[in-house]
């Protein structure tokens, strides 16, 4: 039978356009001799590490190997064992930016207190030139800071996480409006605004020791404030035109495709606004994740340099339309992933759920179709790892649903075994399909059990019409 060549990423559009989907599956590129040379593996479960509260995971961070963790108004650190132990009161229910010097670990929660918490004790920053800030990064002996709602960015004193000065502070200067977010990279402080980015560096100029650098304005902006991130030696960020970017050298270069594009062109702006940007590497995956309220996406930098085009696919928690993850963060040789219920729970391949709560898979396919002409399905088989039952499900169930004019709808979900315990050679066959002009298939699966895709493969003959 031909191979439907069903590995690879979402690509949704509209029907009858494209309707692709891959929801908490992610593409992989294998090895010659391998089934199909890219599969989809299910998305690592998280497993619970510690129960901060009932509020989000505002921000986390890692300071002289310890987890640091801000949930609802407290501050936590939580050892190896997920021990917890509450610091003290960061005011405000937004998310934070935090930055550490190995002693000091800065809090910037969006208004004129900022927080030091010295290894010892929580304290507000007192000095009385230290300003409003959302944003905070460690930079050549410096923290520095986004003043809200600005265009300028200001910094500590040196060496000092408590020290300002009223002088020192400048403004994005190459272009009006205001700082949208900012990142430090390679020694460089990026500020990105409204339209345009400028790069500056330390250059230990006297009366200000950040400079401007001639070479490095670019016209493209970026979309809110908690977009951006550093991954793999590179920065991505959301764009002010509605594309994602990733820095190469000074350069932004586009990394989505037309279907995210299409399906950001049609958020609102709050909801742009309010992004969260995290990544991961898993596996040697790099994974750039950008949430909004109404849907997670994910791209996958290893496996679109692999195949020479942009891969991404979707996150999804249980009954919900996005991953309900905040925040982000690597300690103790795990990841660490702050969710919107107030847990830090841990990044896990042999976890089949999702803190104990079920994770839909599922791969909607492109179009099959014979230049438009009718055409008959007389077998469906889909090929994923076998042996996969356990204890708690001693018969796994993957579900099949079919469209046959071009995605508008799907037909009735038929199910078929995935193998009962003990069984490595279950196949999954679906016979007497019908016959369309433009088929599309539909696998998933919400029994908790490891879900990998090896192929799909199909038996087409002409049909009537």
């Amino acid at each position: 039978m031909p191979d439907l060549k069903i590995g690879g990423g979402a690509y949704s559009l509209e029907a009858p356009v494209s309707i692709q989907d891959c929801i908490n599956l992610y593409p992989e590129v294998e090895y010659e001799g391998s089934q199909n040379r890219i599969i989809l593996r299910r998305f690592p479960g998280r497993k619970s590490f510690s129960a901060l509260g009932t509020s989000k995971v505002r921000g986390m961070k890692r300071m002289s190997g310890t987890l640091y963790a801000v949930q609802g108004t407290t501050l936590y650190s939580i050892n190896s064992a997920g021990t917890k132990t509450s610091i003290g009161t960061i005011d405000g229910s937004g998310l934070v930016s935090m930055a550490t010097d190995g002693t000091n670990l800065v809090i910037a929660n969006g208004t004129a207190t900022g927080y030091v918490y010295n290894s010892t004790t929580l304290s507000t920053i007192s000095d009385l030139d230290f300003q409003t800030a959302d944003l905070v990064f460690y930079l050549d002996t410096y923290f520095v800071f986004h003043k809200t709602d600005t265009n300028q960015f200001f910094i500590s004193n040196t060496g000092s996480a408590t020290v300002y000065t009223a002088t020192d502070f400048a403004s994005k200067e190459g272009q009006p409006g205001d700082i949208i977010t900012m990142m430090v990279s390679h020694r460089d402080l990026i500020l990105l605004g409204e339209e345009t980015t400028e790069t500056w560096r330390n250059t230990g100029n006297t009366d200000f020791t950040f400079e401007r650098q001639n070479g490095t304005f670019q016209e493209r902006g970026a979309i809110g404030l908690h977009c951006i991130v550093e991954m793999d030696n590179s920065v991505y960020f959301l764009g002010d035109d509605k594309v994602v970017y990733k820095l190469v050298g000074y350069r932004p270069v586009r990394i989505s495709h037309h279907a995210i594009e299409k399906w950001l062109s049609e958020q609102t702006k709050s909801t742009l606004d309010e992004v969260i940007g995290m990544s991961i590497t898993y596996q040697g995956h790099y994974w750039y994740i950008l949430s909004f309220a109404t849907g997670t996406w994910v791209y996958d930098a290893t496996t679109s340099a692999l195949m020479e085009r942009s891969e991404w696919f979707q996150l999804q928690s249980f009954d919900s339309l996005r991953w309900k993850v905040t925040a982000t963060e690597k300690c103790y040789g795990k990841i660490f992933c702050g969710d919107e219920d107030g847990n830090i729970t841990e990044l896990d391949a042999d976890t089949l759920t999702e803190n104990g709560k079920r994770i839909l898979k599922q791969r909607t396919t492109p179009y099959y179709h014979n230049d438009r002409k009718p055409i008959s399905c007389h077998r469906l088989e889909l090929g994923f790892k076998q042996g996969v039952a356990n204890s708690s499900v001693t018969d796994p169930q993957v579900l099949c649903e079919i469209s046959r004019d071009w995605g508008r709808t799907m037909g009735s979900r038929r199910a078929r075994s995935m193998g009962k315990l003990g069984e490595y050679t279950q196949k999954a066959i679906w016979r007497r399909n019908g016959h369309a002009r433009g088929f599309v298939f539909r696998w998933f699966v919400t029994d908790d059990v490891d879900f990998t895709i090896t192929g799909g493969y199909g038996d087409f003959g002409s049909g009537s019409g």
